[in-house]
Formats: structure tokens, sequence, C-alpha cells
């Protein structure tokens, strides 16, 4: 039994000190203000010649990045949509809710454009996020609104490139990192040639010659003169065909190759469309439409031989796996950190591709904080919306940089799928998986081999908790990539064609590892959408709590134990150098294309929600946490009656049902206790199911104070499959008729429909 007066004192305390922890907590917030923003010095200065400054009125394209007013409530929002057991499973937002859940408030938003236009700046491009800003200006008024000095420098590979000569100064509105100070670092092509080249080893290029390359006339007929690739596939020039990636990834009839489906591609560099229709031609594939987004006056045209070569290489891999895709759009512009910012940041903004790839990318330790913090806002924004994001983790094994244990950005991001490399063994041409081992191709000596290592920036995720070994020699706390592999081994590589001129040839790298994975992902989503599912999105939580079963992993996944990058090794299970291995590709594809579990149609099940008991309904002092009646779970029931006087409670919550379902399943545990010693039903707890205005649909059961028992009981009714399609209302009511106090208290619901 309660007293009404000690249960309503008690309760009024915890309202109070939970108030006070909320005002606490919110004084504690409070920014100080900013002063130098860190961050934003390029590592390669302090090894660089300093020149002279930059001109005043050089033209500058900066990008401004906002502070987040909430990251732990982002957080907690990311980590709830992909548990499957959460109702808010798989429930994305569109660019506008994100931008209202986590950005600045449009007010501060508009204080950061009108303090940009007092500093003489354009404002080139706003963002939905409200988490960037977009402008344009001149060096001069940069230096004055940061407070810094921009200078020209001659890089020690002998490279030019201006930079800030101090960190910048914060001004009064919530900025923290400015990108395009400085443009030390432009973005690669990670992909690679049989023999070793990391440039095309074609002889007269049409385009200038790139640095340490050959130098051949620009008018000479170009021809491939690289060394042959093994004889490994049934391609024009010895190399994979699309029916060979096929078969060695275990890509059946079963699978769905993109139906429907959106992709999209980062690209710093332009294509021939007819490369794309001689590819297209020449396997039988179906072609998906070509659709070219070109930002910041980009033209589409090639401006480099190896960037055209990387871009066609892109399309023709998501092709190869997800030719039934409705459509690819390139997203192109020009190759500067401002650009390739505003690359992501527009497909995150648009919200249209869901399944994304990438195989630019530049060191980790060469890219300023200020720079990875803007690409994460981006990557977690892709997150929240459902959009797969696979980053191709790099070519020069564990030696990104070319000199230290470093790893490949964007590859290191938190909320990107890192693809790494492997070398491929088939069953002869065009045959059946045979074996892999990490590709190396004496990476310290100037060859090729798969990108991969630790971060020096990120955490580690709580997606790769529990899964890095010792024998491994990756880190316990801090990010490791890549995340999964496929074959890159430009010997054992993919065959693609590059105009009249040249023809097909083979090539390689962990740039066509990416684009494989993610038309793979495509075509789960195919899977997904054709039983009425939303897209697979960030994959990485599934894939590894995949590798935590080791029955399901031996069967979706290739596991790669042979081998090492350069330095890490390759052992069983997860490993720095080819994460989680290579997809067996109808195996896994099986594994995420089914439906789901049921879901708890039932929000606060437990009453964990403490004082707050909405999605429910209650008469007042019925949420309790009372050690008198303690909880099934947690620290929270609902205590209906049990007063030592007539009395009723109510307990109901809106429920919508869906449609097409075989059963409704409702259970709840219940627990019992009275003083009433009548050998009648006096006191009741009532189960009932009513419409939204109030109408008895359905009286599950009728409990009494003769129901009593010592503890929680696990009650368990199946609902009329008439209730499919409907929003209903579950109604507990609790009446006691006596004084003698009859307590019904109920715990973790649980309203399945199958």
């Amino acid at each position: 039994m309660r007293g009404l007066l000690t249960e309503l004192l008690h309760r009024l305390a915890l309202l109070s000190s939970a108030g006070a922890l909320i005002l606490s907590v919110q004084g504690a917030i409070g920014q100080k203000p900013l002063y130098r923003l860190e961050g934003h010095l390029p590592a390669v200065v302090a090894r660089s010649i300093p020149g002279q400054p930059l001109p005043p009125t050089q033209p500058l394209q900066l990008m401004l990045v906002l502070q987040m007013p909430n990251q732990k409530k982002l957080d907690d929002y990311v980590k709830r949509i992909y548990t499957p057991t959460d109702p808010l499973y798989h429930h994305y937002l569109t660019p506008q809710q994100f931008g209202d859940m986590f950005g600045l408030s449009q007010a501060d938003y508009n204080r950061v454009i009108q303090w940009a236009k007092s500093q003489g700046f354009q404002v080139t491009q706003t963002y939905k996020n409200r988490l960037l800003l977009g402008v344009t200006t001149s060096a001069m008024k940069a230096q004055n609104a940061f407070h810094v000095k921009l200078r020209q420098y001659t890089g020690p590979d002998g490279s030019k490139f201006y930079a800030p000569d101090q960190n910048p100064v914060a001004p009064p509105v919530p900025i923290v990192g400015i990108v395009g100070l400085d443009n030390a670092g432009k973005l690669k092509p990670l992909l690679q040639f049989p023999g070793g080249y990391g440039q095309p080893p074609f002889i007269g290029s049409p385009y200038p010659p790139t640095p340490g390359g050959p130098s051949v006339p620009i008018n000479s007929p170009p021809i491939y003169a690289g060394p042959r690739p093994l004889n490994v596939g049934t391609g024009p020039a010895g190399g994979l065909a699309p029916s060979d990636i096929q078969t060695a990834y275990n890509i059946t009839s079963s699978v769905l190759r993109g139906d429907k489906q959106i992709l999209g591609l980062v690209e710093l560099d332009g294509y021939v469309a007819s490369d794309i229709t001689q590819y297209v031609s020449q396997f039988g594939l179906n072609a998906p439409r070509l659709q070219n987004v070109l930002l910041d006056g980009f033209k589409g045209t090639p401006v480099s031989l190896g960037g055209q070569i990387e871009v066609t290489l892109d399309i023709d891999m998501m092709i190869a796996l997800s030719d039934n895709a409705s459509e690819i759009l390139v997203y192109e512009s020009p190759n500067s950190s401002y650009d390739f910012l505003l690359n992501l940041a527009t497909i995150a903004n648009d919200d249209i591709a869901t399944s994304i790839s990438c195989s630019w990318g530049r060191p980790e330790d060469r890219t300023p904080l200020s720079y990875l913090i803007a690409e994460n806002y981006t990557f977690v924004q892709m997150a929240t919306q459902g959009q797969s994001f696979f980053d191709a983790a790099g070519d020069n094994g564990a030696y990104d940089d070319g000199v230290t244990l470093s790893v490949d950005d964007p590859a290191d991001q938190p909320f990107v799928t890192g693809v790494g490399g492997t070398t491929l063994t088939t069953n002869g041409p065009g045959g059946t998986y045979a074996s892999e081992t990490v590709w190396n191709n004496d990476v310290i000596d100037g060859g090729g081999g798969g990108g991969g290592g630790i971060s020096t920036h990120w955490a580690l995720p709580g997606y790769q908790y529990g899964l890095i070994s010792p024998a491994s020699l990756g880190s316990l706390s801090l990010r490791n990539v890549p995340d999964v592999a496929l074959d890159a081994d430009p010997n054992t590589g993919y065959d693609i064609y590059v105009n009249n001129n040249f023809g097909w040839f083979t090539v390689g790298g962990t740039s066509a590892a990416a684009p494989l994975w993610a038309a793979f992902t495509a075509d789960i989503n195919a899977g997904l959408t054709a039983i009425h599912q939303n897209p697979i999105g960030f994959i990485n939580p599934v894939l590894y709590n995949i590798a935590r079963n080791s029955t399901k992993y031996a069967n979706d996944f290739h596991d790669i134990t042979t081998g090492d990058n350069g330095f890490y090794p390759a052992v069983p299970g997860y490993d720095d150098a080819t994460g989680l291995g290579s997809f067996n590709g109808a195996n896994l594809y099986a594994e995420l294309v089914q439906p789901p579990p049921p879901a708890n149609l039932i929000g606060n099940p437990g009453f964990e929600n403490g004082f707050d008991p909405s999605p429910w309904i209650v008469t007042p002092g019925v949420i309790s946490d009372s050690l008198i009646e303690p909880p099934h779970t947690g620290y929270w029931d609902a205590w209906l009656c049990g007063y030592p006087l007539p009395h009723t409670d109510i307990l109901e919550q809106f429920v919508s049902i869906p449609s097409a379902v075989s059963n409704i399943t409702l259970s709840f545990y219940l627990h019992i206790d009275t003083a009433n010693t009548a050998t009648t039903a006096e006191d009741t707890l009532q189960v009932e199911i009513l419409d939204p205005n109030g109408n008895l649909l359905d009286l599950v059961h009728t409990f009494s104070n003769l129901d009593a028992n010592t503890g929680y009981v696990k009650e368990t009714f199946s609902l009329p499959t008439t209730l499919a399609g409907q929003v209903i209302i579950l109604r507990l009511v609790g009446t006691q008729i006596t004084f003698a106090p009859t307590s019904f208290v109920v715990d973790d619901f649980d309203l399945t429909a199958n």
C-alpha cells in the first residue's frame, strides 16, 4: 500500500532535483569565447620554403564550418536508427529535418550570414544542415576577417601552394573552422596499373605531362605502353569482365542488380560518355542513365589522363554489378579542398543517391583538422539520411603519405566505409573464387598495396569494439581502417575502355574496389526495396555485427588471412590490411535482404523515460520507481491502484498497426499484490483495445484480486488481425472498489505485428 501524501512529496522532490540538474547542465555547456581556431595549418608548411605574400586581390573560395549545437544528441540519434531493436531503426531524416534537429537555429545561421557580408564576403552557397556556409572573398578581406597572413610556399617536392602563417582568430559568431585558407593538398585518384605504375603508362598522352611521367610530344598517337596483366579474366585485355567479377564473388541470379536504385559518384575530373557506351556494349550490359552534376563551373571535360581513367573506371565498376540501376549521378568538380567538400555537401544536400562511392583521397596527416571536421559533418548527415558512402582506402599500403604509418582521408572517417585491396585468385580465367591475399606489390619499393592502418584523429567507433585482436596490431582506442576489401591488384584487375586512341586495358587500385562495394550495396537496396524496406544506409554497424557471429561471418565474407600491407598483417577476423574481408555476394545479400524481426510498436515500453510517460497517457501517480513495488527490469514501472480507498487508474497509448500482417501479439509483465481477502473478483485490471474515438474493439482480458501472485508473470495475448492497418488505443484500466488495496503493477510491454 502506498500513502498518497508520501508518494506525492517523493515525486515533487525528484522533479525539483531533476529541474535543478537540467539548469546546472545548461549552465555548464555555455561556450567560452574562442580565440585562435586550431587545426588550420597544413603539416607540410613546416617542411616548406616561405615565399611572397599572396596578392591582396587573389580570389578565395571559403567554406565556413559552423558549430554543431548538440553533438551528444546527434550521436544518440545515429545509434538508435542503426539499432535493429529500436523503434527508430532505419527511420531516416531529410536534409531539412537534419538541419532542424542538429544544425544551428535559423536565427544563428542568419547571424553568421550577416557577419560574412559585413566582412565583404559574398555568400555563394547555403546548406539545409545549417552547419556549412560557402562564401567567396579576396585574400585581403580574408586576412582582415581572420587575422592571418596568407603566404606562398614551395613544398619539399617543388609544388607551389599558399597557406596562412598561423591559425585564424575566431569571429564573434559560431564558426569552428574555415576551409580554403590554403590549397596545399590536392586529392589524387587511387588507381594503379599493371607492373606497379601509379601513373598511366601511356605514350603520347593528349594531356600535359604528369610530373615524373614520360616526356613525349603532346600530339603523338597515344598507345598503352605498360606491362600486361596476368591472364585472369575474359576481358579484351585479359582483365576481369563484369561476368568474371560476378562469378568470382558469387553474385548469382538471386541478387537483384541495382533495380530502380540511384547511385552516386564523387569525381574531381571528367569523362567521355562514349567510353562508357563501349564498355556497356562490349559486355552486353544494361545502361543506367548517367546524369552529370557539374559543380563550381566545371565543364565535365577531362582535365588529366589519370583523372579521366579514374572517372571512367568508377562508372564502369558501378555498372558491372548494378547495371539495372535507374541512374548514376556523377558529381564533377575541380580538384581543390573547397570543391571536394562542396561535392560531398551537395550529395548530402540533394539526398537522392542512396549508395555513393569516392576513389579520391589524400593522407590524413596532411589534412587539416578543421577540414576533417567539415567532412565529418557531411558524412554523419548522410548516415542519418540512409545514404551509404564507400571510399578507397589508398594504394600505398600502410604508408599512405609515402613515409610514415598513416591512413587515407576520407576512408578514415568513422561514418565512411573504407575499402581496402586484395589480390584475387580464381579457378582459371572467368572462374570461381579460389583465394585472396593482401594486395602488396612491394609498396616499400614504390609498388602499390592496399591502404590501411590507424587514424590519429578519430576514436574507435562502437561498431569496432571487441573485434580488434592483438595479432592484427590494430588500435583498441582509435579508428582502424579499412572496413572491408575487394580485389585491387592491377595484375589481377579490371578491363576498361578509354577512347579509340587507348582502347582496352587493365587497371586496379582500391579505386576499383570502392565502387564495386557501392554497387553491391545498391543491389542490397534493390532487394530491400522489393520487400518494402528502407535502404541499408550506413552499412558498417550491420557488417561488424555479422563478424560477431562466427557462423554468419564464415558464410557471408571471405576472411583474408595471408599477407600484409607493408606493416599490418592479415589475421583471422578483422585486420588493418583487409578489414572484414571481401563479400561472398549471394550469401551476404541473403543475410541482409530479409524482413527485419518484428519491431516493438509500443513506445517507452519499460517506462524508463521516468516521470515523462510519453507516449503513454496516464493517471497522475501511475509511473513509479518505488521500491515497495519494484520494476521487472530497469528502474521504473506502472503501478495502478494500491490505494487505501477506492480508486481508478488508466494507462493508455495510441498504436499504429501495420497493414498486411499475419499475427499481432501483445505481451507484458504483471505483478498483482492484494490485501483484499474476498473470494470473488472485486478489484480488476481490464486490458482493452479501442478505436481512436474510444469505442471498444476488443476486451483482451480481465485480471482481478483473485489473480494475486508473488512475482511478475509474463502475460501474452494474440490480438485479432482485423486490427491490421488501424490506429488503436491500448488501454489498461485498474479499478479498486474496496478499502483493501489491490496493486496491479505492469512493466516491459511488447506489441509486435508479423
